[in-house]
């Protein structure tokens, strides 16, 4: 009962209660960009999921969904306290018998969210963008070369400026 009750202050306290009003203003955020943005990032990225209408379901669906991990067996289980660790670092999450995150960590906890990490794919999962040193989804970013991002295919190395704040 005492292990219930610590579960549901901790999600009252630290995680949904003021996290969902993250999701929220980020959401609204994206609602703010100028039409053209929003069209671009729409068609050439695959980001029309940020310009539904705003909705308490779609605010739990998104909070919700960026706490959760497979399971051993393929269940979406969320992470209580495990959340906290933030994307970076060479860590992962072990979900053998339930989810943890072992090991020795020098300062603040960090885990890899995803392995192999592509910041656009890590914006439209976890909304931020991690800097990292490869783009693996250069197959989003080809209709955009012909303006003006320049790479090849035998690269996976993109140099310059992220689109996106961290």
């Amino acid at each position: 009962m005492r292990g219930r009750a610590f579960l549901e202050q901790y999600e009252r306290d630290f995680s949904w209660g003021p996290g969902h009003h993250e999701v929220e203003s980020f959401l609204e955020a994206m609602h703010e960009l100028p039409e053209r943005i929003r069209d671009l990032l729409t068609k050439k990225f695959g980001a029309g999921r940020f310009f539904v209408p705003t909705t308490t379901e779609l605010v739990k669906n998104w909070f919700f969904g960026m706490r959760m991990i497979n399971a051993r067996d393929q269940r979406q289980v969320i992470m209580p306290i495990i959340e906290l660790a933030n994307h970076a670092g060479k860590g992962s999450y072990d979900a053998k018998s339930g989810v943890e995150l072992t090991g020795k960590f020098d300062g603040e906890v960090l885990v890899r969210y995803m392995t192999p990490t592509d910041p656009l794919d890590m914006f439209l999962n976890w909304m931020f963008a991690p800097r990292e040193p490869m783009a693996s989804a250069l197959s989003w970013l080809r209709p955009l070369a012909e303006n003006n991002l320049k790479f090849s295919e035998s690269s996976t190395t993109i140099q310059g400026s992220r689109p996106f704040r961290t």
